[in-house]
């Protein structure tokens, strides 16, 4: 019986480390095949003319988890760019790390990022006839196990 018992204690030590490993991998995996998942993609963008001093831009984002996870967004940052010049940047002041947005599982939403152009922009704007739009999109999201993860997307707008 004793020559039975460092036997006995490998394959239990075997058999709950393999267990152990398995479940290791699946939930990696299956927090990875999550992250593949999420889609982000900028459906919409507007040059909105207000006034002759007064140009706003607005982008929409469609944020789409088809996964069984939750994840928040905490942070987007937009970089706009005029016929191949950058042209501005925006920060939107939510989401925050403090207030994140939720994005739940298996669901869908949508954000604006509405950007002020600044005075120094607007003649710049004016001046340029054909007009070719593109715009990049970063986009901090926390999820299960894998944590945070910066996505990157961009889009170039048909000429005006």
């Amino acid at each position: 019986m004793r020559e039975r018992i460092p036997l006995l204690t490998f394959a239990m030590v075997t058999i709950v480390s393999t267990i152990a490993l398995i479940y290791s991998f699946s939930a990696y995996f299956g927090a990875y095949t999550a992250l593949r998942m999420f889609d982000v993609s900028i459906p919409d963008f507007n040059v909105i003319e207000f006034n002759a001093t007064q140009i706003h831009i607005e982008t929409i984002l469609a944020l789409d988890n088809p996964a069984s996870q939750e994840f928040q967004a905490l942070y987007f940052e937009q970089r706009i760019y005029l016929n191949g010049e950058f042209f501005t940047f925006t920060r939107p002041e939510e989401p925050k790390e403090r207030n994140p947005m939720r994005i739940a599982p298996r669901s869908s939403t949508n954000m604006t990022i509405d950007t002020e152009v600044p005075q120094t922009k607007i003649e710049l704007y004016r001046e340029t006839q054909e007009q070719s739009w593109f715009t990049s999109v970063l986009v901090v999201l926390e999820g299960p196990i894998i944590g945070r993860y910066w996505l990157t997307i961009s889009r170039q707008i048909p000429t005006s």
